[in-house]
C-alpha cells in the first residue's frame, strides 16, 4: 500500500493547491482571454474539490490525512486567491481579513481539538455553504462581474457570521467532551438550498454571458 500522501484523493487535493500558480499568472495579465484562462483554472480546482471526496469513497482510500488535507487545500486555495485578488482586482481588505480570519480560527480550533481529544471535527453544512459562497464571490472578482459581486458580498457576510456561530458552538461542545452536534437536514432545507443555488448560478451565468458574450 502506498503511503497516505501518495493516495489518489490526497494527490488530487494537493493538485488543487498547485493550481494557484497558473491562476496567479493569468490574473496578472489584463486581457479578457486571460481572465477566462484564470476561470478555467478555478473550475478545475472546483472539480478537484468534488473529485477527492468521491475518489476517496469509491477507492476506499479515506484516511485521517485526507480529512485534514481536503479542507486545508480549500483554505490555502481560497486564502491565496484572496491575496492575488487584492493586488489584481482591488478585492476589499476588510473582506479578505474576514475570510482569512475565519479560516485561521477554524484551523486553530481544529488543531486544538485534535491535540487535546485526538479527534477530527468534520466540516458542517453551514461551513460548506459559506465556503461555496466565498469561492463564488472570488470567481466573480476574477471575472469582474459587478452585479454578482454586490449580491454575493451580502450573502457571504451572512454566511460567515452563521459559520462563526456554528463552529464556535461546535468547538465549545466538543472541548467539553460531548459529541459534535449533527444538523437535522430535512427535505425542506434541501429544497430551499437547491433553489437558492440554482438562482445564484442562473444570475452569475447570465452576467457572465452578457459580459463575455459580446
Amino acid at each position: 500500500m502506498p503511503p497516505d500522501i501518495l493516495k489518489i484523493p490526497n494527490l488530487v487535493s494537493l493538485g488543487r493547491v498547485l493550481l494557484l500558480w497558473p491562476t496567479a499568472y493569468f490574473l496578472a495579465l489584463p486581457s479578457p482571454e486571460h481572465r477566462l484562462y484564470a476561470l478555467v483554472c478555478l473550475t478545475l480546482a472546483g472539480v478537484s474539490d468534488y473529485l477527492d471526496g468521491l475518489l476517496a469513497r469509491r477507492l476506499k482510500q479515506e484516511t485521517e490525512l485526507g480529512l485534514i488535507l481536503d479542507p486545508l487545500a480549500d483554505k490555502i486555495m481560497a486564502s491565496g486567491l484572496v491575496i492575488l485578488l487584492i493586488f489584481n482586482r482591488a478585492f476589499p481588505i476588510w473582506m479578505a481579513a474576514l475570510i482569512v480570519g475565519r479560516d485561521a480560527l477554524i484551523l486553530i480550533g481544529g488543531g486544538l481539538i485534535r491535540r487535546k481529544l485526538k479527534s477530527t471535527v468534520h466540516s458542517n453544512l453551514t461551513g460548506k455553504y459559506c465556503f461555496a459562497s466565498i469561492a463564488t464571490l472570488l470567481v466573480c472578482y476574477v471575472a469582474e462581474l459587478r452585479f454578482c459581486i454586490s449580491l454575493l458580498t451580502v450573502v457571504c457576510l451572512i454566511l460567515i457570521s452563521l459559520s462563526f456561530l456554528s463552529y464556535g458552538r461546535t468547538f465549545i461542545i466538543v472541548m467539553k467532551g460531548r459529541p459534535a452536534p449533527v444538523f437535522a437536514d430535512r427535505l425542506l432545507w434541501r429544497l430551499l438550498r437547491t433553489a437558492v443555488v440554482v438562482i445564484a448560478i442562473g444570475i452569475c451565468s447570465a452576467e457572465l454571458i452578457l459580459t463575455y458574450g459580446k
